[in-house]
């Protein structure tokens, strides 16, 4: 395990998505699935357009092959994207000032 004290999951929650890939890249190597979320409506279209290979998604290619050259992987940094979306389940919106911050969606207990 790379990350001393970081324990496989099945689920992970990140409750805002930016930036998306340099912290995710790690998190998808220890959660099976990802539950996305953030307060900004246009935060979470940017990753809903990202995670369906839309071209006009914000390109996290650069980070991408920057992330799998510090892992010692470069070149494969398009199976590592494929791999996130993958990984990705949902894109929530959530909001901290609320008891709730999810409102009424229920999870799978989280790390």
């Amino acid at each position: 395990m790379p990350f001393p004290g970081v324990q496989d999951s099945t689920h992970f929650l990140k409750l805002d998505v930016v930036p998306v890939f340099t912290a995710l890249s790690v998190a998808m190597e220890h959660a099976e699935e990802m539950v996305l979320s953030d307060y900004a409506s246009n935060n979470r279209q940017e990753i809903e357009q990202w995670l369906r290979n839309d071209p006009k998604a914000f390109d996290w290619s650069p980070i991408a092959k920057f992330v799998c050259e510090l892992e010692g992987i470069r070149g494969k940094w398009q199976e590592k994207e494929k791999k996130l979306r993958d990984s990705i389940k949902q894109v929530l919106k959530c909001d901290v000032h609320q008891n709730n911050p999810l409102h009424s969606v229920e999870l799978e207990p989280t790390d």
